[in-house]
């Protein structure tokens, strides 16, 4: 089934033996790290579910050849190449099987076809209720790869504090939690199993952090460590953490990150409020700095300052979440997007109308960007929300937006903002999607948008109701069934 793989698999296994020294009998050290680099490559790429298994002999083979990377006379003995080709000849008859190995014909086999299956128990995994995934490792062979597989794919990781009883007496630690100082940690096990079983780390696709601490006082770098070792062992490729963002655990979270080297497909992370003071703003830009593959960026600090001059990822999805939009924003914002100019489809960012320093970020140039949203705020309350300097900005950022834009959601409190019903005249004519839901239109307003036809590929309308609310007269019985009326007439789904 997997015959794209099995292909490059088979190319590699050729190579192995054309470069092969036969008067030293052994795989000189540019091969050896030639055949590691591919081999890693491969090991990547996902594969259809029941055919995990075939990760395995990859890992081990990996492991053969990790010292060319660190010594450039490491070479491979005749016996040891013969072992590696052994193992690289079992995963091809694994990928190359037109039935992954666990819906082979056996009388205990799953009655469901394999990708259902799998997805259950991903499904059941999302939620992260592993000890149910975990029991159906023991249900058969059959079951075995495919409940292992969706057991490993998350690795859902909790740090929070050790609980105490009426005398201040550190209560007993669970079997599979781990104390670090007067924290506790779930995964101090999970180290051992994934570093004593490299296979297993191999089938590790994302790690996700949850912190239930509140209290800056508490020694968490023991715990931190321990995540370190845990991203040593499985490297993964999607990485979120989420926890108070007012604690300067956060900042160690960046450096971890940081510590492990690795290249990772997706970022969720925040810095706390004064993490520039402690370095932590300085650790983030040069992790980011260091990653090639990253294309899924969701980032929260407080003032994005002393910016890098680039970066050398194409980001597919930004969110980015500043707490303080000044006139640092639009060179963070420019920077991060230098590469992405044709591979950005999705944004979200915030949108301060009461910021003088606020410089309206340039978004025609993103020429594939398909979903854009705006999250409006108002740190100045003072500031009139619908002064022309405000509706200038807002007009601004619209008509600045690419004709490729085919979904648009203004999001924020709905109190902050009442703007003029002109700005709607610079929505692109693109949009199918459009939600306003949080963001106050009167219905006069909407109904000459939708009368005026400007929006010919509009499918899709959220709005909230403001009828009966005080402040909203405009919105009544007769109103909200006009306007019901002519979205039906255009065949626009409301919500």
């Amino acid at each position: 089934m997997t015959t794209a793989l099995a292909t490059r698999l088979q190319k590699g296994l050729a190579t192995l033996w054309t470069q092969l020294d036969v008067e030293k009998d052994c795989l000189p050290s540019k091969s050896c790290r030639w055949l590691l680099e591919e081999l890693r490559e491969l090991r990547a790429i996902s594969v259809p579910a029941g055919y995990a298994s075939s990760s395995r002999p990859l890992v081990e083979a990996i492991d053969m050849l990790q010292p060319s990377s660190s010594s450039p006379t490491f070479t491979l003995s005749l016996a040891s190449t013969t072992s590696i080709a052994a193992l690289l000849t079992s995963a091809v008859a694994l990928l190359a099987a037109p039935l992954p190995p666990s819906t082979i014909y056996d009388p205990s086999r799953p009655t469901l076809p394999s990708e259902i299956i799998s997805l259950i128990l991903h499904q059941l995994a999302a939620a992260e209720r592993t000890s149910d995934v975990a029991a159906c490792c023991l249900i058969s062979k059959g079951f075995l790869p495919l409940a292992r597989e969706a057991l490993y794919h998350t690795l859902y990781l909790t740090i929070s504090e050790q609980k105490c009883d009426d005398r201040y007496m550190p209560l007993d630690l669970d079997t599979n939690a781990r104390r670090g100082s007067d924290v506790a940690v779930n995964y101090g096990r999970l180290n051992t199993t994934l570093a004593g079983h490299s296979h297993l780390g191999a089938l590790v696709r994302r790690v996700a952090v949850y912190s239930t601490i509140d209290d800056d006082d508490l020694d968490y770098v023991g715990a931190l460590d321990i995540l370190l070792l845990v991203l040593q062992s499985c490297r993964p490729q999607h990485f979120e953490y989420q926890g108070q963002p007012w604690l300067s655990e956060a900042m160690y979270v960046v450096r971890t990150l940081w510590r492990s080297r690795h290249q990772y497909q997706s970022l969720d992370l925040s810095l706390p409020e004064g993490s520039e003071e402690q370095g932590g703003t300085a650790a983030l830009w040069e992790m980011l700095q260091e990653q090639k593959a990253l294309e899924r960026l969701l980032l929260r600090v407080e003032r994005p300052a002393n910016v890098p001059m680039g970066f050398s990822f194409s980001l597919k999805q930004l969110n980015l979440d500043v707490t303080y939009l000044d006139e640092h924003f639009a060179p963070l914002f420019e920077t991060l997007l230098l590469l992405s100019t044709e591979t950005l489809t999705h944004l979200s960012l915030g949108f301060d109308i009461s910021s003088d320093d606020y410089s309206t970020p340039r978004l025609s140039h993103l020429c594939n960007l398909q979903s854009v949203n705006f999250c409006i705020t108002r740190t100045d309350q003072s500031r009139d929300p619908v002064s022309g300097a405000v509706a200038y900005q807002c007009r601004a950022l619209l008509k600045s937006l690419p004709a490729s834009v085919t979904s648009l959601s203004l999001s924020g409190a709905e109190s902050v903002y009442r703007p003029e019903s002109n700005i709607l005249d610079h929505l692109p004519s693109s949009l199918v999607s459009l939600d306003l839901h949080q963001v106050y239109f009167s219905a006069p307003t909407l109904l000459q948008l939708l009368r005026s036809r400007r929006l010919p590929h509009l499918r899709r309308l959220r709005l909230w109701d403001y009828m009966g609310i005080r402040g909203y007269e405009d919105w009544n019985a007769e109103t909200r069934a006009e306007v019901q009326a002519v979205l039906e007439e255009m065949g626009i789904q409301s919500k």
